[in-house]
């Protein structure tokens, strides 16, 4: 398996947090598959140009993290971490996991999500959130703009440090896809996205658990009001 390393900025000494934040994020993307090998220590260090033990260091985390596991014989290897959200997506019906009950389960995990984040982000968290921010705006593809929205909310999970609160973004991003597409299909749509991304960036950057919190129930709530209004344009056409 190769990796691209090179969007890494390693010209710090948090380099073991950087390269954990890195390997969460690839690993909450699925760009990194349950049961796929990680490249040998010695390999990423050398790409990269840092110490073995700052690898290993961010390997021991992701570990510990339940993300991967290293075993004798065979290497590192990932874990499939998102198990529980894709049971509980299949268990469910299309009816029993509509819109408007996905709204309600966001608005009452993601403010806590964000203010937990704003305690325990790490440098590497923060740097990862604000590169997806300054490359996201309402010019961008629908598609891509997706994505972008969808790894700002997921890469607020990981600052928490809390892998079960990642399996819960990763299990609803599967649940709004829908309404996630609906609502960066125009550039109106898309502006209202990066705008309350910016906002939540800054109260968490500032370590501002409240802030960060009201922010992101502000965000869900101007996003879900824009998605009303333009059902209710459609009916009046």
């Amino acid at each position: 398996m190769s990796l691209d390393l090179s969007e890494l900025d390693i010209r710090s000494q948090r380099v073991g947090e950087k390269l954990t934040a890195y390997f969460e994020r690839l690993i909450a993307l699925g760009e990194l598959k349950p049961g796929g090998k990680l490249p040998p220590e010695r390999q990423i260090a050398q790409s990269l140009g840092v110490s073995r033990a700052s690898v290993r260091d961010a390997m021991q985390e992701l570990a510990h993290k339940g993300l991967i596991e290293r075993r004798t014989g065979r290497g590192t290897i990932v874990l499939d971490s998102q198990g529980f959200g894709g049971s509980l997506y299949g268990a469910m019906d299309r009816s029993e996991r509509s819109v408007a009950q996905v709204v309600d389960l966001r608005q009452a995990i993601e403010p806590a999500i964000a203010a937990a984040a704003a305690q325990r982000a790490t440098p590497a968290n923060l740097l990862q959130l604000k590169t997806v921010l300054d490359t996201s705006h309402a010019h961008l593809p629908p598609t891509k703009s997706m994505q972008q929205d969808y790894e700002f909310h997921l890469l607020i999970a990981q600052a928490t440090q809390n892998p079960l609160l990642v399996t819960l973004i990763t299990t609803t991003e599967e649940w709004l896809s829908d309404a996630r597409r609906a609502s960066h299909s125009t550039k109106a749509g898309r502006a209202v996205s990066v705008a309350g991304h910016r906002r939540i960036y800054e109260a968490i950057a500032a370590k501002n658990a409240e802030a960060a919190r009201l922010a992101m129930m502000t965000h869900l709530n101007e996003v879900a009001v824009y998605m009303s209004e333009r059902r209710n344009a459609r009916k009046h056409r």
